[in-house]
């Protein structure tokens, strides 16, 4: 008998457990798939759908490993970079707005005030703000993506489907699958969140809503 299909649904937060679970989705699964709901929520979190659907949850608790400084830096730069390249190429000043990081001390004033002025500097070579993301990614510690990788592997996950893009500690767990092989998806809320920079997970396949959506990508 052919091995069903193990597809891991990453949920950080409320926002992914309505989405989703509380969708069609669940009733669309059949037998050929194997589901893991692999989250930060707690057991509790997911009582409700348990009772309602009289089924039990394959659930796995995810402990998201802390983003160091030099990491919130290169990620903070490389989005504001984007934001400002993404602006200019859109012809829409009103993309800025989308950059409103908490400045509530002295310590992140000065953290925010060199971040921006180095994006300011990156924004205007595409090329610049690629080689920052990408040592943002060889930033994050090996010992952090070898974790996730063992769980991956242990779990035998054909397909991790990550519920939320804009989770900064989900880039290691996504890098780590990639590492792997085992593909990465996510979906695009809407077309407005590309240019405005928050997508922190690089996924190997991007889905959308609805028909609409995609015929709007082809306008």
């Amino acid at each position: 008998m052919k091995k069903a299909t193990h597809i891991c649904f990453i949920i950080t937060d409320g926002i992914g457990l309505r989405n989703y679970l509380f969708s069609k989705l669940p009733s669309g699964i059949d037998h050929r798939f194997e589901v893991t709901v692999w989250s930060t929520l707690p057991p509790s979190a997911f009582s409700f759908w348990e009772s309602i659907h009289q089924s039990k949850l394959n659930y796995e608790r995810l402990e998201l490993k802390k983003e160091s400084r030099w990491c919130m830096f290169l990620r903070e730069t490389s989005s504001y970079a984007r934001l400002l390249f993404n602006s200019r190429l859109v012809n829409n000043d009103t993309i800025k707005v989308n950059w409103r990081p908490k400045k509530t001390s002295f310590s992140k004033k000065v953290f925010y005030l060199i971040s921006e002025c180095l994006g300011f500097l990156l924004s205007f070579n595409y090329r610049c703000i690629l080689l920052t993301e990408g040592l943002l990614e060889r930033s994050w510690p090996k010992s952090v993506i070898t974790d996730y990788e063992d769980w991956i592997l242990n779990k035998k996950v054909d397909l991790l489907f990550i519920t939320h893009q804009r989770v900064p500690a989900l880039l290691p767990v996504s890098l780590a699958a990639k590492n792997i092989g085992t593909c990465v998806c996510t979906a695009i809320f809407s077309w407005d969140n590309v240019p405005k920079a928050r997508l922190n997970v690089r996924a190997d396949q991007y889905l959308l809503w609805s028909e609409f959506m995609r015929n709007e990508r082809t306008l």
